[in-house]
């Protein structure tokens, strides 16, 4: 989504912040964070070229619906907050969203391996939250839309 406005996306990484420390204080991504940011989303394509939008809501269901699925299948392993996140950083960056995807979920599997053998723990027991790493993977292409 190349047009994006650019007050949008600096709002959109200022949200992302919030998202990002709450997550990681309380495992909780609040909905007024991923609310405001899809609406704002929403403006800035509405007010940019109204033909983007399809195209917008394609990518963010494609990339938030594997989350979904994950979420659905184990609710204590996966919040509906990273799903919504998801599909809102689907609705900044259009089809770039597939890999902030895949680059954050692989960055976070590394990560968990990691904690895990730091921790002397199984691996699949040490849980992290997944929006800091989603917000990792997003940086680079929201900071080429700025």
């Amino acid at each position: 989504v190349r047009s994006m406005p650019s007050l949008a996306v600096a709002g959109f990484m200022i949200i992302l912040g919030v998202v990002c420390v709450t997550d990681l204080r309380s495992r909780r991504i609040p909905n007024r964070a991923t609310g405001l940011a899809a609406l704002i989303a929403l403006a800035a394509i509405l007010a940019s070229g109204p033909s983007r939008l399809p195209v917008a809501l394609m990518a963010s269901l494609a990339v938030s619906l594997p989350l979904l699925i994950a979420s659905l299948i184990n609710p204590a392993g996966m919040g509906m907050g990273d799903v919504k996140l998801m599909a809102v950083i689907g609705l900044y960056l259009g089809w770039t969203a597939v890999g902030v995807l895949l680059a954050g979920l692989l960055v976070a599997t590394f990560a968990g391996g990691a904690a895990s053998l730091f921790a002397r723990r199984p691996l699949g027991e040490t849980e992290l939250p997944l929006a800091p790493f989603l917000t990792l993977a997003a940086l680079v292409p929201l900071l080429a839309l700025l």
